[in-house]
């Protein structure tokens, strides 16, 4: 059965700010070493301390960069980009770009209004996330620090990590919880349309199905949607994690298949166990050295990135010609993010966990729009 609606008005407060900004943060205030009257080799800072001098072999680091989100970080970043996948993937050769699934997102309540109603939720649940992790100060997140041996060997650590509020993972399992739910509605709603029956036969059955093996499909086809025709199960076979597309990095990004399997693998988790250690993530390091003459960097490994914990190595590094009681500064030009330590590994500099969330609310919202405008 297609049903019909028209379209009336144009979305409303679209977002003109970009997903994450900038944020300089200067290091707690605090002693850190002897005194002296002089800077010798050491950055000059802005910032006040209580010594000039550190202690032999540790230094206290400035210019920390920390991306914060901004109140509509789960909605699309206002930029007209083309999604991976075709948003309506009952239309094999349709894509639009992400202001076009805005305006599904917000507009043509009515039909499929239930799943609408938990994608918003899931939106404000996301609004309240970007304020709680905003409120952080920056230096309660991480405060780097650099460690030398006396054969030179160093590591650059995470210390004073604070952990963050409790409410913080619950919101994010809340919002997963309702777009996975939003996904199961339309099945639902599709299938009283199909059936003419409400409600539906077999309700307890009705799921979105989402599985990253072409194998299960048939079968989970069979229990989930035999009420709905076969081309509509063949559109939703055609957003299946494992049918995804040979895309560039930098486009599976923006995969709706990509999308939706990392959020029902995440719901899923969030099911059985609190979810997913959140908290800042290391999302840029570029170490810069002032070392003393004869000393050089020999070589410079940065570890990838992960969330911060008391103690995490952020890179290690090599000194030639280091001897014991030289001083040294490194300014380790870091970002830290919103992170979260379940996979997939990024597949890009771009591909964050904030990124990732913005990416499920456009897959989400483009199922729904698709089954509103071609069912």
């Amino acid at each position: 059965m297609r049903r019909r609606r028209g379209r009336s008005g144009r979305p409303t407060g679209w977002p003109r700010k970009p997903a994450v900004r900038y944020w300089n943060c200067p290091p707690p205030k605090g002693r850190d070493g002897g005194t002296g009257r002089r800077s010798g080799l050491k950055i000059r800072r802005p910032q006040g301390h209580g010594g000039s001098i550190p202690p032999p072999g540790t230094n206290k680091i400035n210019d920390l960069v920390n991306l914060r989100i901004s109140g509509c970080v789960f909605l699309c970043p206002n930029c007209a980009q083309t999604l991976a996948l075709a948003s309506s993937p009952f239309v094999d050769d349709d894509r639009m770009t992400l202001r076009e699934t805005a305006r599904c997102y917000f507009v043509l309540m009515g039909a499929y209004d239930i799943a609408r109603s938990r994608l918003r939720r899931a939106i404000s649940h996301g609004e309240r996330l970007a304020q709680l992790w905003n409120a952080l100060p920056t230096e309660y997140l991480c405060t780097p620090k650099a460690k030398v041996d006396l054969q030179g060997y160093g590591v650059l650590i995470a210390t004073n990590v604070g952990g963050v509020p409790e409410e913080l993972p619950l919101l994010l399992g809340e919002q997963l919880y309702q777009l996975r739910s939003a996904l199961d509605a339309c099945i639902y709603q599709a299938t009283i349309y199909g059936t003419m029956q409400d409600p539906p036969p077999n309700e307890g059955r009705l799921e979105f199905p989402i599985t990253h093996d072409a194998t299960e499909w048939p079968n989970l086809a069979k229990r989930r949607l035999s009420a709905l025709p076969k081309p509509i199960q063949d559109a939703i076979e055609r957003v299946q994690p494992y049918n995804n597309l040979s895309l560039s990095s930098e486009e599976t990004v923006k995969s709706v298949n990509r999308s939706l399997g990392i959020l029902h693998d995440l719901a899923r988790k969030d099911r059985h166990r609190r979810l997913h250690v959140v908290g800042s993530c290391s999302l840029g390091l570029n170490p810069q050295f002032l070392l003393p003459v004869g000393t050089a960097l020999e070589w410079l490994e940065i570890l990838p990135a992960s969330v911060l914990e008391n103690g995490s190595v952020l890179a290690k590094f090599r000194l030639k010609g280091y001897t014991s009681g030289q001083q040294i500064s490194v300014n380790p030009q870091l970002k830290t993010n919103f992170g979260c330590t379940e996979p997939p590994v990024p597949c890009h500099p771009t591909d964050t966990f904030d990124r990732r969330l913005v990416e499920m609310i456009n897959a989400v919202g483009s199922v729904i729009a698709a089954f509103e405008l071609h069912y």
